[in-house]
């Protein structure tokens, strides 16, 4: 049978607590030690993720702004690219319509003008055939004066009937 030796116990039980006291000293506090180093380097790196997030957020945040600003200020740009160009439409339009209005009133004048110009030619060419009737029929030439005297008659009878 087995024996047990009270001395055998009691030295083992002795040397159980020198080896718990030597690991206690000499192991658990270094391995507790890197244990809390690891701990803290991982709450750090939780810490410096929420904040990373909450940076990341802030940029969204800003960026959308951004975004909805530029939309705003892009819509406001062509608006007002919008309005000049219709200004510029209509300023053009009316600048026609006033050349159109100007070229109209210097065709008439033109037109007047070469009216004026046509009447006379034609007041000298009948004055002419005025003069050169009464003499035939007269049978004679008569002076500067009295062909003058006709054709002013002859004009002014012709004058009235033209304006009517």
């Amino acid at each position: 049978m087995l024996s047990t030796n009270i001395w055998t116990i009691i030295f083992i039980v002795i040397n159980l607590i020198i080896l718990f006291i030597l690991m206690k000293v000499f192991l658990f506090g270094r391995v507790n030690k890197i244990l809390d180093k690891r701990a803290e380097i991982i709450r750090r790196q939780f810490e410096d993720a929420d904040v990373a997030q909450r940076e990341a957020e802030d940029l969204r945040v800003e960026y959308e702004k951004s975004l909805a600003s530029a939309k705003e200020e892009s819509a406001q740009i062509v608006d007002e690219a919008r309005a000049k160009a219709k200004d510029e439409y209509d300023r053009i339009l009316d600048d026609a319509g006033k050349e159109a209005e100007q070229m109209k009133e210097k065709a008439m004048s033109d037109i007047e003008a070469e009216r004026e110009k046509s009447l006379n030619s034609l007041k000298n060419e009948i004055a002419g055939l005025v003069v050169s009737a009464t003499a035939k029929v007269v049978g004679r030439e008569s002076l500067d004066v009295d062909n003058s005297k006709l054709y002013d008659d002859f004009i002014a009878e012709m004058g009235e009937k033209i304006d009517e």
